[in-house]
């Protein structure tokens, strides 16, 4: 009996004692107090940085100058000599009527000019040996001015017979045909210059911030870009949309864009430099003002900041954040501070969430089992 209950003695001393370790040993390895495991998290490396304060449009884009031409004379067309579709230069004809009776009036004009320069300068001798009246060679004169104007008039509608082109582009219609009779003020071309385009598109009251004439620009059509700026900002709401009217010139000199087509434009408005930027997805809204997740010892502190500008996915941090501190970029939403986390992805860049997870290299994984920094 003896021996008996010293074997059962001996048996109940060898159980091992419910307590903390076992309690670890059942939640699993890596557990923290409370049997919480450390979360994973994509952590960015706060480094210093350029934000660029830009303003997205999208417009047609129009030629600087198109007009449609009129002929300011009746006549018959006797020559076109430009083609539907063919750039002229300035001063180019591009239409020409008949100027039979056009040149015989200014010929006509131009000999009654050259008598009434004979006679005004006979009246002045005369007058001047006291053989005309001061009122005579006060007519001669009066004759000869109606002379000047006559010839002036008969030599303009001469040369005006002839259309030409006011500036360098291309002829995109023409309305009339050889033998047309065409009478003055009907519609006979019309010329667009393609060498410079201008893209319209209408902005809002606070995208007026920052936005003025000579603010660079960078245009987009498909897979080509160019440089522009803009022209012109409307002082004026349109009372249709509520939006001002803005005009971007895009030199366009080797003919890449055409007119009527819809492009992109990036308005450059204020560049900042050397500033803290992260991705906006990680910055919590709360009752109290934004805060971030700050890495330190391998925990996540929950910091507030102020914010600055922002960008698309991206804004500055002004307070709150110094270079060299490892910010919760993914995974931020479900910590609260203090909670031990595992770095298990390094962002590259501040990016949003579209740049980073597109494949482009902005993440590196951490190897397993790194510690974190």
């Amino acid at each position: 009996m003896r021996n008996l209950l010293l074997s059962i003695t001996l048996g109940v001393l060898s159980t091992p004692l419910a307590g903390p370790a076992s309690a670890q040993a059942q939640t699993g390895t890596g557990a923290t107090e409370g049997g919480k495991r450390p979360q994973n998290v994509r952590a960015l490396a706060i480094r210093l940085g350029d934000l660029v304060e830009s303003l997205e449009l999208t417009g047609p884009l129009n030629p600087l100058r198109a007009a449609t031409f009129s002929s300011e004379e009746t006549g018959v067309v006797v020559h076109l000599p430009v083609r539907k579709g063919e750039f002229v230069g300035s001063d180019d004809p591009i239409v020409e009527l008949d100027r039979g009776i056009l040149a015989a009036q200014l010929a006509a004009a131009e000999a009654n000019l050259n008598d009434a320069k004979s006679n005004e300068s006979r009246a002045m001798k005369l007058l001047a040996n006291r053989a005309a009246s001061g009122d005579e060679y006060s007519e001669a004169q009066n004759l000869l001015a109606r002379a000047v104007a006559d010839a002036k008039i008969a030599r303009i509608r001469h040369e005006r017979a002839i259309i030409r082109a006011p500036y360098a582009g291309l002829l995109v219609d023409r309305k009339v045909e050889l033998g047309e009779l065409v009478h003055s003020g009907q519609t006979v071309a019309r010329i667009v210059d393609p060498y410079t385009l201008i893209l319209e598109a209408g902005v809002t009251e606070p995208q007026l911030a920052g936005l003025s004439p000579g603010a660079s620009a960078r245009i987009r059509v498909g897979q080509v870009e160019r440089e522009a700026e803009v022209r012109w900002v409307g002082f004026e709401a349109d009372p249709g949309t509520g939006k001002f009217p803005l005009e971007i010139e895009i030199p366009n000199s080797d003919l890449e864009f055409r007119a009527g087509i819809v492009a992109r434009a990036t308005v450059l408005l204020t560049r900042h430099e050397a500033v803290i930027v992260v991705p906006r997805e990680a910055v919590i809204p709360g009752p109290s003002g934004p805060t971030v997740f700050r890495i330190e010892n391998g925990r996540a502190h929950q910091t507030p900041v102020t914010l600055g500008p922002k960008q698309g996915n991206r804004v500055i941090v002004s307070e709150g954040l110094s270079p060299g501190d490892d910010l919760v970029v993914r995974g931020q939403r479900g910590l609260s501070d203090g909670d031990a986390v595992t770095v298990r992805e390094e962002a590259l860049a501040a990016e949003g969430p579209q740049d980073r997870d597109s494949g482009r290299g902005r993440v590196t994984p951490r190897p397993q089992g790194k510690s974190t920094p």
